[in-house]
């Protein structure tokens, strides 16, 4: 009796969301990451070319020279030596904790609700009370941000 709890507990779990199953969720979801500052779950919300994106931006700032390492390394509050073995976590942790404040600041416009969602096929545009505009595509069942987030 047991193992027949325990299987069925294992495929209802298996069978969980493991995404945002729409526009709205997947705002709410990435608003709570950015608040808690975590790049790893911000990352779930990211579509795959988005992801593709920042990581070949991560190889260039990995490929730096060492003054211009140092010179970004001042920039984004952390050292050089950091920045030579950046992941994408790391990457998307470290933009957070850089526009908790200041003119490109995600975070206070995060804080409000989503005003209007358009949604066509597999793209959505969310619209948020202040006014931002985020592009979503579906990536089999769940929606994802697309370029432009960060």
């Amino acid at each position: 009796m047991r193992a027949i709890i325990l299987c069925s507990l294992i495929l209802i779990s298996g069978c969980a969301p493991r995404g945002p199953l729409s526009p709205e969720e997947a705002y709410y979801g990435l608003r709570q990451a950015c608040l808690q500052g975590d790049g790893e779950a911000v990352m779930t919300f990211l579509s795959v070319n988005t992801i593709q994106r920042m990581e070949h931006i991560i190889a260039e700032i990995r490929s730096l020279n060492e003054e211009r390492l140092k010179a970004l390394a001042g920039e984004m509050m952390t050292t050089p030596e950091n920045l030579k073995t950046l992941t994408l976590p790391r990457f998307l942790s470290l933009q957070l904790s850089m526009e908790k404040s200041g003119p490109r600041a995600i975070i206070p416009f995060l804080q409000t609700k989503p005003a209007k969602i358009t949604v066509h096929e597999n793209r959505a545009t969310l619209i948020n009370e202040a006014g931002v505009m985020m592009k979503l595509v579906k990536e089999g069942p769940y929606w994802k941000f697309e370029e432009g987030v960060f």
